[in-house]
């Protein structure tokens, strides 16, 4: 098994803080299904016009679906947390 974790926001809950925190992991069920998704990342258009890393909410549109089309067959499966912090409350 094969996993890959990022997060968008931040954890905490001091002023100033993002008000949604996100942790996304994309699971492979081996080693072969990862290797091969990366294989057509790295072959698509998507790639040659954003290096080096994808950060989705600076790519275009064009770029996110190259790289959506490039995965589209690949096996994995994702899991993500959202987390909304303004309805978790404590009652310290």
């Amino acid at each position: 098994m094969l996993v890959f974790i990022d997060e968008s926001g931040d954890p905490g809950f001091k002023r100033g803080a993002s008000p949604i925190f996100v942790a996304v992991m994309v699971i492979f069920d081996d080693d072969k299904h990862g290797a091969e998704a990366r294989r057509f990342i790295e072959q698509t258009k998507a790639r040659r016009v954003h290096r080096p890393e994808f950060k989705f909410i600076k790519c275009s549109d064009e770029v996110r679906d190259l790289l959506f089309e490039a995965v589209s067959h690949c096996s994995f499966k994702i899991l993500a947390i959202v987390v909304r912090k303004e309805v978790i409350y404590s009652p310290a």
